[in-house]
């Protein structure tokens, strides 16, 4: 099921929503509480639209998946059938599974996409915190109390999980290469799923249900509305970063040992971080007016994830994104097949493996190379240049570092 919203600058450009409905069982209420909160969502941006109010930039698509408990089969067979149009045209799929699951003092649970991670916590700061005890205590926003009980001490930021494993987005990320986040408030202490009209476990007032559905239209809106999207290259670097910083460090005897070629592909990251900081840079002098411009680097900022799946096929659908899958040790950290690949050779130690290692770090490396190419030629195409192979970036790249450090002789 699903209905379109049209956007009025940019109608081909797509921001999808989703959730799963079901039938009315204890174990389905968390599932009916995301279908609730999205159907009022949509009824309240036809009403702005109807009164004139607020039209979207992008146009907004509401899709509901049936099906949910049979392996996301509704969601796959949709993506499939709209395969090339949303390739093509959406740019980011923004979902609920599972608006409220387990007691009531649960805490936000975000997975996404490291590009959709910055806009995820500048749209908390503006929903009020359900939570009224913490109210009193003056934590007064949804993202105070993600502080609160979710900091990590080494970012100093909110637990914000890499978006892997089965669920209805997995087809849009992994096979499509759009940018896909899901969330909502999880049990804290491992208790069964929430049933709504369940006296043990109840969100008696619909207080976490209404904080779902505003950060959810918030997020909407984000995408839908803003000229420039809300998708972030550096916290891509970030992600990437520590991720091979880890796998690095976990398997360090195995690769020494074995002489696996793990610096290529740390060489090609490097590559990418330096062209992603300066594709940042430069995207503060563009004038969000000019809508042919924002258009070609919206398109490219989109494609970024395209590019990072380095379309390397697996048998799980859920670990095809060469580079967000995660892998069977190393919770939260990107590198998936990567990963497996260590992990049995670090078990077998034969020829294929070591084979199948190398060719994958090969395809990796080329997938970070087209990567920085394609970012550093949004930046020269707002100033007129071309950037055709990877040795001519190599030579733009050290001139911009050069013009832009300082010179000490002059000081």
């Amino acid at each position: 099921m699903e209905e379109l919203q049209m956007g009025l600058e940019e109608p081909d450009r797509y921001v999808l929503m989703g959730s799963s409905r079901a039938s009315l069982e204890t174990n389905a209420t968390d599932v009916l509480g995301a279908t609730a909160a999205m159907m009022e969502i949509a009824k309240i941006f036809g009403n702005l639209k109807k009164n004139k109010i607020w039209v979207p930039r992008r146009s907004v698509v509401v899709v509901s998946w049936g099906l949910e408990g049979d392996g996301h089969f509704n969601s796959e067979s949709w993506a499939q059938q709209h395969s090339l149009l949303m390739r093509e045209r959406a740019v980011a799929y923004l979902s609920v599974e599972r608006a409220v699951k387990g007691k009531t003092d649960g805490r936000l649970r975000v997975n996404c996409a490291p590009m959709l991670k910055q806009t995820v916590f500048d749209t908390a700061k503006l929903i009020p915190n359900p939570k009224s005890s913490e109210l009193k205590a003056g934590i007064h926003t949804v993202l105070d109390t993600w502080n609160k009980t979710q900091k990590k001490f080494e970012t100093y930021e909110p637990s914000i999980d890499s978006i892997s494993g089965e669920g209805d987005y997995q087809m849009f990320l992994h096979e499509q290469g759009i940018p896909s986040l899901d969330f909502g408030y999880d049990t804290v202490d491992g208790s069964p799923i929430s049933g709504v009209y369940n006296n043990d476990f109840i969100d008696a007032n619909f207080s976490l249900h209404r904080a779902v559905a505003e950060l959810w239209a918030m997020l909407v809106w984000s995408v839908a509305d803003t000229p420039r999207l809300p998708l972030e290259v550096t916290r891509y670097v970030e992600f990437i970063e520590k991720s091979y910083a880890i796998i690095n460090l976990t398997y360090r005897d195995l690769i020494q040992n074995h002489t696996l070629p793990i610096e290529q592909l740390g060489g090609a990251i490097k590559e990418f971080m330096e062209s992603a900081l300066f594709f940042t840079h430069e995207l503060n002098d563009v004038d969000q007016t000019d809508i042919l411009r924002m258009r070609v680097v919206n398109d490219k900022l989109v494609q970024l994830e395209k590019v990072m799946r380095c379309n390397h096929y697996s048998a799980k659908i859920s670990i095809r994104h060469a580079v967000l899958s995660e892998g069977p040790l190393l919770n939260g950290y990107g590198f998936g097949i990567l990963q497996e690949l260590l992990r049995d050779f670090n078990l077998l130690s034969d020829d294929a493996t070591r084979s199948k290692i190398i060719q994958h770090i090969s395809i990796l490396s080329r997938c970070f190379q087209d990567a920085a190419l394609l970012i550093m030629n949004v930046v020269y195409s707002l100033t007129g240049e071309k950037i055709s192979s990877l040795s001519e970036l190599d030579q733009k790249t050290m001139q911009m570092q050069f013009d832009r450090t300082p010179n000490l002789l002059e000081k």
